[in-house]
């Protein structure tokens, strides 16, 4: 079913990409556009490690979506926001009182950017940016008796981190109808995170946008019941796809 849907992707975005020329994804010049709002969908496969284990979920939808405007020909401001969430997985098990349980726990979360951009000119394909990046992560573990599945309590695992990040996104024609785009950057706490991907044009003012993004931070410190403090390092990927408005054409 999931190989099916894909394919179902896949071939929307084909179609789309024949539509026309493309005015490529992500914004890298304030020429013709003064902004874009996007939106999308995004499958994150995550990981977390702490000191004594590592954990891995299989991907689970969630969604994305950003604002980026134009002052002027060189300089802007955006703000980006990326979901994070996972299936539920089966963990641990644990014998209380001869009773043994079964724990599963899932990722959730976000990250919160706000950047300055810059622009190096005129019909530009370079742009680069600075500014914050939050990142929220919550592993949440529930558990039920192994014998007659009876739930009990939930233990919410909850931690973030705020860090300034540089970065640097470009756009290269591939064909008369497709352009390819990479977005990186780097940070505090060892913040990696980056995209590629292809874009098409569908009209003047939206297009289609299916890419690969990538997140690792370190060094997250998630509370726990009793107030425990662990150091967790947090990596997430995934297949991107959404559309991209464009507005305030000059």
């Amino acid at each position: 079913m999931r190989t099916r849907r894909a394919r179902i992707i896949a071939g929307t975005f084909v179609g789309i990409l024949m539509a026309g020329t493309v005015q490529a994804a992500p914004l890298t010049n304030f020429d013709t556009y003064r902004g874009t709002i996007d939106f999308g969908v995004w499958n994150t496969k995550a990981s977390f490690d702490t000191a004594v284990s590592h954990y891995s979920f299989d991907a689970k939808s969630s969604i994305y979506g950003g604002i980026t405007y134009g002052f002027d020909d060189r300089w802007g401001i955006q703000y980006s926001y990326h979901g994070i969430n996972t299936a539920e997985k089966f963990v641990y098990s644990r014998r209380i009182d001869g009773i043994i349980f079964d724990y599963k726990a899932k990722i959730k979360g976000s990250t919160n950017e706000f950047n300055v951009l810059y622009s190096p000119g005129e019909k530009s394909r370079t742009m680069f940016f600075v500014g914050v990046n939050k990142v929220n992560i919550n592993i949440p573990v529930t558990g039920s008796r192994h014998d007659t599945g009876e739930a009990i309590s939930v233990n919410d695992n909850d931690g973030s981190v705020k860090v300034f990040q540089i970065g640097a996104a470009a756009t290269a024609p591939l064909g008369k109808s497709v352009d390819g785009y990479f977005v990186g950057s780097v940070g505090g706490h060892n913040l990696l995170q980056a995209e590629v991907g292809i874009t098409g044009r569908i009209n003047d003012n939206l297009q289609a946008n299916l890419g690969y993004r990538w997140l690792k931070v370190n060094d997250i410190d998630i509370k726990s019941a009793g107030n425990i403090n662990t150091k967790t390092d947090i990596k997430t990927n995934g297949l991107t796809f959404g559309l991209t408005y464009l507005f305030g054409p000059k």
